[in-house]
């Protein structure tokens, strides 16, 4: 059994200590924790129904995804449980817009949760954190210029 103050690092950094019964506080420099993230691949992008397939542009020695001309993907990224999507970021060659909504795998409906651009982080006032149930997961919509690439992604997520 430990008693009193218990100092992480130097005593500047952070300090943990028993405030009355059954309350503890954690004082000081901020512990840095491993930062969650789930990577978003080019096999998770769909396209639309404009009819046209994604594809992966090999004509060079560099791999990238696109769609036919200007027709949208689609993303589909669990959120693992207890835990909440907290921002998001797609890489590619331009800057179209991106939508990211909340769905659920029993309903066709779906809740807009923020807007952005490729190559934006889209956290905070522009994405609503989303905390995972059994049923629901983040679509991002990402409309393209003809030509344009996309290479992937990833979502930050954290515990709840």
């Amino acid at each position: 059994m430990l008693t009193g103050l218990i100092q992480l690092g130097d005593a500047s950094d952070t300090t943990i200590a028993r405030t009355a019964a059954g309350i503890v506080t954690i004082e000081g420099a901020r512990i840095k924790t491993q930062e969650l993230y789930v990577k978003i691949l080019p096999s998770d992008f769909m396209p639309d129904d404009g009819g046209r397939p994604a594809m992966i542009d090999d004509t060079s020695g560099d791999r990238w995804l696109e769609s036919h001309g200007t027709l949208k993907l689609f993303a589909f990224v669990e959120i693992p449980l207890g835990f909440k999507a907290t921002e998001c970021i797609i890489y590619g060659s331009a800057a179209s817009a991106i939508a990211v909504y909340e769905a659920d795998v029993n309903s066709a409906t779906v809740t807009s949760r923020g807007t952005g651009n490729i190559g934006t982080i889209i956290d905070g006032g522009d994405f609503t954190h989303v905390t995972a149930d059994a049923t629901n997961y983040i679509m991002i919509e990402l409309a393209q210029a003809s030509g344009e690439k996309v290479y992937g992604g990833s979502m930050t997520i954290a515990a709840v």
